[in-house]
């Protein structure tokens, strides 16, 4: 990811001016500050076909679903993210102080693409499982037809479920749901599926 400027000690509120200033999009790293870059056709296909298909499904599931616009605070990391999308299952949503960052998030889902991989796989899902909230995290590929979920269990346990094949299902625990991988891809197509 680049960076705003080549300073490492950012003030959050040096942060928030910034973003209420500009129209570009920054995630903030303890004192870092990182500009987030547009994503490519699939990832966004992806996204919007996704949005829909688990709104329809979770109506009764009590929860609140975010986009791509609402910030992630991850307080013992001192961090700012944007997940791709974010739902809240707790009785409220609550927010920092800034009411920028949600800080009780109980789902999270990243649209994965070659330029974010690596970071959503490692150092992000280690900052998210470090919310007390954070129960199920989503990975769902932009080159391929690949999702993989992983879940926290009340006694700590995650499970892993990995799904490759258009007539499979992802299964949203902490929503109580399943959404058919031909419904997140309808809009994606691969060159070896031709």
């Amino acid at each position: 990811m680049k960076t705003h400027s080549d300073r490492s000690d950012y003030t959050v509120e040096e942060y928030i001016a910034l973003l209420e200033e500009g129209e570009q999009k920054y995630e903030y790293d303890n004192g870092r500050i990182y500009l987030m870059a547009g994503a490519k056709p699939p990832h966004n296909r992806i996204q919007y076909d996704l949005i829909p298909a688990i709104a329809v499904r979770s109506r009764d599931a009590g929860c609140r679903g975010f986009g791509s616009d609402q910030a992630v605070w991850i307080e013992l990391e001192g961090r700012y993210v944007f997940p791709d999308l974010v739902y809240s299952c707790e009785p409220e949503d609550k927010f920092d102080q800034a009411e920028l960052g949600l800080v009780n998030p109980s789902l999270i889902i990243e649209i994965l693409s070659k330029r974010t991989e690596k970071r959503d796989r490692g150092e992000k899902f280690d900052w998210y499982r470090s919310i007390p909230s954070f129960r199920e995290y989503v990975l769902i590929d932009s080159r391929s037809i690949a999702a993989q979920g992983y879940y926290r269990h009340d006694d700590g346990r995650w499970t892993i479920q990995n799904h490759y094949r258009r007539n499979q299902s992802v299964r949203f625990h902490t929503l109580g749901i399943e959404v058919p991988l031909n419904e997140i891809y309808q809009r994606v197509h691969f060159e070896e599926e031709e």
